[in-house]
């Protein structure tokens, strides 16, 4: 049937053959400007909503690596202008991925310029790989170093009469400690320290080896543009109008039509589209294998059965299941990358996610690709999959499991409220948060604990090919960087994005491949239920307020001890 449709369409193949070679003559910039956003969009909208809301300035972050692949694949463009937007608001993980895609078009010869008007040490970091670097004369970068300051509640809480009990499964799974202590344990307070070093290194070491910058100018908290220029790390000052609009202009200076110092003829994004587009066109192509990539973000739970739609910002498991099913069910698909960005959650979904990548792994390869965060969940889902990959400035580990408990007893005896049981067993107190725990109770949840993370252990030995022994040292709650985890073969590389999908292409040996993203959708129905929302909050907005109460689990009864003792939480 394939080969059928070929013959039908190819008049209109050689059509576009035409249009391809006489059109190309429009397409002939060397020089693009590349506006490298603030934020990348965490949904792709459906076409109708599109058109009753508009198309978002913000684009999905893969799309934009995508972009910046075609552009150093590119044959005519010479130069690249990137405007760094001041405010970055993305993470680690998509820094080093637009950093390795300047340093993958500087390799193929093109020259490369920055301009960033102020910003932080983000900005500075995208900076440091740009052949040449400018700023406004008035710029400001504020700088902060990886560092932590954390909030502690045991002392106030202990004042307003909340006990919090924890169990966990190692010294170094610290996610209580801020609700029953007043500073951080001798064991978390060291695993920490080595976590923040291990990143601060790596970003010193970068700016280092890039652009010749000590760590002592980084540890100043404020950089002025007039400092940075005498240092020698900014090539000079430009207005931001200039570098935008003149970009093709010699030395970026504003001229009138007549002068003769337009160096470059500007190139946009169609044009390294219709070029790439042009060099893959075939009279006859073949049919194309399917890479699937699957973007698990947010706090793992289980979520609603009715849940259709998977979320942008929560990994729940009912749609996850979903859509892993589907995909194992598309004879096209060869193979799949998770794209992981979860501190944990509920082991019990995480188990349930685990098994269903099993079963799509007998019918193709599946790797995970580890962004800003993939621990305790994170890591126990990737456990699954043949190949882990991480960036290096990940955050991972977290091995081991945790629960919390809260006993609100004394709290509510000093506002007069008390609580009186009836028909209450053995163990039944787990599940209120009046009270202490009975030894017969804190017995059973450390054995739940012991169960638990005993699975956990088994996912990860099986996976990483360790001895209990082995393992114990790395886990326990410890977290680590994802340079650090490869040193330990808990993840198989460190590599970028495209990188891991250029990874299981050649795995598979596939040369021409569509790899299709599927983030979360913005549907016309998504939008009806968000405008029936707002009318009802209007309309009913005590039913409205219950509601949400209810969902985000804030009311002070015993429901909420029911789901801190029933979820072991893998944070």
């Amino acid at each position: 049937m394939y080969y059928i449709l070929l013959v039908l369409f190819l008049p209109f193949r050689i059509v576009r053959f035409f249009y391809f070679l006489l059109f190309g003559f429009f397409h002939n910039g060397n020089h693009i400007l590349v506006e490298i956003p603030s934020k990348f969009a965490s949904y792709r909208k459906t076409s109708i909503v599109e058109w009753v809301t508009g198309k978002d300035s913000e684009v999905l972050f893969l799309d934009f690596l995508n972009d910046l692949d075609l552009i150093s694949k590119s044959t005519r463009i010479k130069k690249v202008s990137f405007h760094i937007s001041s405010e970055l608001e993305f993470g680690m993980a998509e820094l080093s991925n637009l950093a390795f895609q300047i340093e993958r078009i500087k390799g193929k010869g093109i020259q490369t310029a920055g301009f960033a008007s102020s910003g932080d040490i983000k900005s500075l970091y995208l900076l440091s790989h740009m052949h040449k670097r400018f700023s406004a004369p008035s710029g400001e970068f504020t700088v902060l170093l990886p560092a932590v300051e954390s909030f502690f509640f045991g002392g106030l809480l202990k004042n307003l009469g909340v006990s919090v009990e924890s169990f966990a499964s190692g010294p170094y799974k610290s996610f209580a400690e801020s609700f029953n202590r007043n500073s951080f344990s001798i064991p978390a307070k060291e695993n920490l320290t080595m976590l923040i070093r291990s990143i601060k290194t790596q970003l010193l070491d970068s700016f280092y080896d890039n652009a010749k910058i000590e760590s002592k100018i980084l540890k100043r908290p404020i950089l002025t543009s007039q400092y940075l220029l005498e240092i020698g790390f900014l090539t000079g000052f430009l207005e931001e109008e200039n570098f935008t609009e003149n970009f093709c202009n010699k030395d970026y200076e504003e001229t009138d039509k007549t002068a003769s110092n337009v160096e470059d003829d500007e190139a946009t994004n169609s044009d390294i589209h219709f070029f790439h587009k042009k060099k893959q066109f075939r009279f006859f192509p073949k049919k194309k294998k399917k890479i699937i990539i699957l973007p698990l973000k947010g706090n793992i739970g289980m979520g609603k059965k009715e849940e259709e739609e998977m979320k942008s910002d929560a990994i729940h498991a009912y749609p996850v299941l979903a859509a892993l099913k589907s995909i194992r069910q598309d004879k096209s698909v060869k193979g799949v990358i998770l794209e992981i960005d979860s501190s944990g959650g509920s082991a019990f979904a995480s188990e349930l996610i685990y098994q269903e990548i099993l079963k799509l792994k007998k019918k193709v390869k599946v790797y995970a690709y580890f962004q800003n965060v993939a621990a305790s969940g994170g890591y126990y889902i990737a456990a699954a999959c043949d190949r882990i990959i991480s960036n290096p400035l990940c955050i991972t580990g977290s091995i081991g499991t945790v629960m919390i408990r809260p006993n609100l007893r004394k709290l509510y005896n000093k506002y007069g409220v008390t609580k009186q049981r009836l028909e209450f067993y053995p163990l039944r107190e787990i599940f209120s948060e009046y009270g202490q725990l009975s030894a017969e109770s804190k017995e059973f949840l450390n054995e739940e604990i012991k169960r638990v993370n005993g699975q956990f252990y088994e996912r990860v030995i099986l996976s990483r090919k360790k001895t209990l022994k082995e393992l114990e040292t790395l886990a326990q709650g410890r977290v680590f960087t994802g340079k650090s985890f490869l040193a330990s073969s808990m993840v198989d590389s460190n590599q970028s994005f495209l990188e891991s999908i250029e990874e299981l292409k050649k795995d598979l040996g596939l040369e021409q491949v569509l790899v299709q993203y599927l983030p979360s959708i913005y549907s016309f129905k998504s939008m009806l239920r968000e405008f029936r929302f707002g009318l009802n909050l209007v309309f009913h907005p005590k039913q409205m307020l219950k509601q949400i109460t209810a969902d985000k689990g804030i009311q002070l009864k015993s429901e909420i001890a029911s789901v801190m003792a029933s979820s072991l939480k893998g944070n």
